[in-house]
């Protein structure tokens, strides 16, 4: 199992490396993901949504199983 933290929550890593210690199937890990999706710059020609209806939720971690 993998957990994965948001970059803002990078401070967490320490934390919770210590908590899944001794767990040998378990690592944790920090997004470095977060600049890479604003570096490319794609084209919108047009925007079908009329609103946006999402609600935004602020998620801490990932958790990945594998």
């Amino acid at each position: 199992m993998s957990i994965v933290i948001r970059q803002p929550y990078a401070h967490l890593e320490g934390e919770l490396t210590q908590t899944f210690k001794g767990q040998k199937d378990v690592q944790v890990i920090v997004d470095r993901r977060y600049d890479e999706r604003w570096k490319i710059q794609q084209r919108v020609d047009i925007e079908r949504r009329q609103a946006d209806r999402r609600i935004k939720k602020e998620e801490i971690i990932d958790i990945v199983l594998s």
